[in-house]
């Protein structure tokens, strides 16, 4: 029994986040929707933007687990599965603040 609740506070360690992480990118994502709005889009449809990021993931996971994961490897730096998660989670963040500060830019613009 012991193992188990050991296993689970390790396992609730890792995935605390997750939820945090999930409602600010779907929040994210409708910012970006409503963003789409009132930005200039040059003949680019609104819709569209909505679907760049599965496009990118469909794109960028082979690449990064072909090339990327491999080539750090190589030069001694492990990628474990935490570590992979924990960068994610920063690029996320990154991108939110990058989501964000386009945003302010835009709504004084158009306002």
């Amino acid at each position: 029994m012991q193992g188990i609740s050991t296993s689970l506070s390790q396992l609730m360690e890792i995935f605390i986040f997750y939820p945090i992480y999930w409602m600010t990118y779907d929040q994210m994502d409708s910012t970006l929707g409503s963003m789409s709005s009132y930005m200039r889009n040059d003949g680019f449809p609104n819709d569209l933007l909505m679907n760049i990021n599965p496009i990118t993931l469909v794109v960028f996971i082979p690449i990064v687990d072909n090339f990327l994961y491999p080539a750090l490897r190589k030069i001694g730096f492990q990628m474990r599965p935490i570590t992979r998660i924990t960068i994610g989670f920063w690029l996320g963040v990154v991108a939110m603040a990058y989501c964000a500060i386009i945003q302010v830019s835009t709504l004084v613009e158009y306002i």
